[in-house]
């Protein structure tokens, strides 16, 4: 139950994060304007604000692709079977030498 509400909230935080990131932003664009006696100090606000926005969604942009092209990757490697196969089992202990358990042990 606690690992379905994690994963919920790991897969709502950002997107929710980015929304009220914007709506803020929107909204202290009005008060700003309304505000500000300059309209150059304004324009800083909100260019300011404006970018910080813009980066948080840039980063999703980025996430999104590497995670992507992470995923394509490993189809690519599926599908011409240049993906490593499994590994020999190495026994450290030669068959004269059993593995000492409960019952063996003197």
């Amino acid at each position: 139950m606690l690992d379905q509400i994690a994963d919920f909230i790991g897969k709502v935080a950002r997107p929710v994060a980015i929304i009220m990131t914007a709506f803020g932003a929107m909204w202290a664009t009005v008060v700003i304007a309304d505000k500000v006696e300059n309209g150059m100090d304004g324009a800083a606000f909100a260019a300011a604000y404006f970018f910080g926005v813009g980066t948080l969604y840039v980063g999703k942009v980025v996430e999104v692709f590497r995670t992507n092209r992470n995923a394509a990757d490993v189809e690519i490697a599926r599908a011409t079977g240049n993906s490593p196969g499994p590994q020999a089992v190495v026994a450290k202990n030669p068959p004269s030498d059993p593995v000492q358990t409960e019952e063996t042990s003197p």
